[in-house]
């Protein structure tokens, strides 16, 4: 166990179509693409990194005018500015006021929490000067004086190559000034599938075993 965490979802099961959001899909790199960047960076000896943005969905603002019912432990008495212990109350409890929130954010658990999320995403790449591949958005690629980055994202992950260290934190310093991030290192395990290099040959290969020994532990 790294650490615990709790987390505020909302009910998007509940949301209306075209009342409280439109889109819903969440472009993601496929496994093709993926392999394609994985012998590019072979290819060209580059080196990797990967980093995972904190949080990403509440970097999202909402496009639409939704209200969520303030969950127990939460709800504000009446006439008082403050947040009140409803812990071992009955709720919604006797003479209890129920207020409601005007979300500024995209929370976890609504609808359009990727696609906001995504849109956000890429004008933060487009800000950072990233070309977009047209046979996948979520390839991009950068090259500013001389030194060359490509990534790819899934969602919240992404796996980048730099032609040098320099560019790769520099790369990463980007991103961390546009979200928060999280700096994962040198990636040796991605989306399941363990990365193995070898430095004398420059060869990479992949392997699912980590999901195979996943899935085996979870049905046998």
């Amino acid at each position: 166990m790294v650490k615990r965490k709790a987390r505020l979802v909302a009910k998007g099961f509940s949301q209306v179509p075209g009342e409280d959001f439109d889109e819903t899909y969440m472009a993601v790199t496929c496994l093709e693409s993926f392999r394609i960047v994985m012998a590019v960076m072979a290819q060209k000896d580059l080196k990797t990194w990967q980093v995972n943005f904190i949080s990403a969905y509440l970097n999202s603002p909402c496009k639409y005018e939704v209200y969520m019912q303030i969950p127990p432990g939460f709800v504000m008495p009446q006439g008082e500015e403050k947040v009140e212990d409803l812990t071992n109350c009955q709720w919604p409890g006797p003479n209890t006021v129920l207020y409601m929130w005007a979300l500024d954010k995209t929370v976890y658990g609504m609808m359009q929490g990727a696609y906001n999320w995504f849109g956000e995403l890429e004008d933060a790449y487009n800000s950072l000067r990233y070309y977009g591949s047209r046979a996948n958005s979520c390839v991009r690629s950068q090259v500013i004086n001389g030194e060359y980055t490509l990534t790819s994202t899934h969602t919240d992950d992404v796996f980048g190559v730099s032609s040098s260290s320099e560019s790769a934190a520099e790369a990463k310093a980007e991103l961390d000034r546009c979200f928060k991030i999280k700096d994962l290192g040198t990636p040796s395990v991605i989306l399941d599938m363990k990365i193995y290099q070898d430095p004398e040959s420059g060869t990479i290969s992949l392997s699912q075993k980590v999901f195979l020994e996943q899935t085996l532990e979870c049905f046998c």
